[in-house]
């Protein structure tokens, strides 16, 4: 396709071309073809003017260098991303808890007043940027895994944003691993109503596609903390044939 799209074509549809190149640079990365990813992406990026696609490109090239194994490369990606997110970056460690610490102080205050169950039906996001980002947080918090004190700061702000503004298709999995943060905090009870409460929404949503990592990362990490082992296989269970589906 994209040795069809001659230069007077991509002049005349940009986005068709935008489209072509930067499914070509995903595919060329799932492929193993890191360096050819790298260098489609460094095109498409130098004539990209539109803040929502040169994001999205950020977001594959840093997913591109957690598959190299560039851990360190990947971090950096996800700390470039995070101020277009609305989210600043902090200098040193100390500061870095502390913006974790209000993030999930904020989530606090909002449920003090309401059960974590009722974020299952409240109302859809509507602002395009409010969808835009929680999208693109949702794309880098499995990177975060590398970089601890990255975690709770990116899912405490998927969390906040999906209750302040509603949620979006991404919001279930912030939940469900909000839900993990919490176990690891120590609070079972609030984790597993966070894991049960993206499984609620994701059914609300009606997205299947969506639910074998859910029902994985309930199961698997969230479940037998607060329920029988058998409950837990369950839900493992259904990942599993969700999955095959």
């Amino acid at each position: 396709a994209r040795d069809a799209l001659t230069a007077s074509a991509r002049a005349l549809d940009a986005p068709l071309s935008w489209e072509v190149h930067r499914a070509l640079a995903e595919a060329s990365m799932l492929a193993g073809r890191h360096q050819r990813s790298d260098e489609i992406l460094d095109e498409v990026l130098a004539h990209t003017c539109e803040h929502s696609q040169q994001l999205d490109l950020m977001a594959v090239r840093t997913r591109l260098r957690t598959l190299q194994g560039d851990h360190a490369g990947a971090v950096e990606g996800v700390l470039e991303i995070l101020p277009h997110l609305g989210v600043e970056v902090p200098e040193d460690d100390d500061a870095w808890q502390a913006a974790a610490g209000a993030e999930l102080g904020r989530i606090g205050e909002l449920l003090a007043d309401r059960p974590i169950s009722t974020l299952a039906s409240q109302s859809a996001a509507v602002e395009p940027k409010i969808i835009q980002r929680l999208a693109a947080l949702k794309g880098i918090l499995p990177i975060t895994a590398t970089a601890p004190k990255l975690f709770p700061l990116v899912v405490g702000r998927i969390v906040r944003l999906s209750i302040e503004h509603g949620p979006t298709e991404h919001s279930p999995y912030g939940y469900a691993m909000y839900g993990l943060l919490q176990v690891v905090l120590g609070n079972t009870a609030a984790g597993d109503e966070f894991g049960r409460t993206a499984l609620a929404l994701n059914r609300a949503q009606d997205l299947p596609a969506l639910e074998p990592p859910l029902q994985q990362t309930y199961g698997g990490l969230i479940c037998h903390w607060r329920h029988p082992y058998e409950v837990a296989l369950q839900h493992a269970w259904r990942a599993h044939q969700g999955a095959l589906q």
